[in-house]
């Protein structure tokens, strides 16, 4: 995001979020992102939903074989 590499929709919330975000390291070099001012009102939430989910797609493995190769797919009702 600081890169501005990432692409993103334009969405307004986002974008707010995005500003409200400070990026912080702790003594142990950990990398964290949080608000400035913990008290504040603002919200970063939806940036954290974002780098959690791109976190796991990017740390997780895929499954060696998709379960619909196994399987094929499920049709409930109709």
């Amino acid at each position: 995001i600081k890169q501005r590499k990432m692409r993103y929709n334009g969405d307004k919330v986002f974008k707010w979020c995005c500003e409200n975000a400070v990026v912080w390291m702790d003594v142990n070099e950990n990398i964290k992102v949080r608000k400035e001012d913990p008290k504040q009102h603002e919200k970063i939430d939806s940036l954290i939903a974002t780098i959690t989910g791109l976190s796991i797609a990017v740390l997780e493995k895929s499954p060696e074989k998709s379960v619909y190769e196994e399987r094929g797919l499920l049709i409930l009702g109709d």
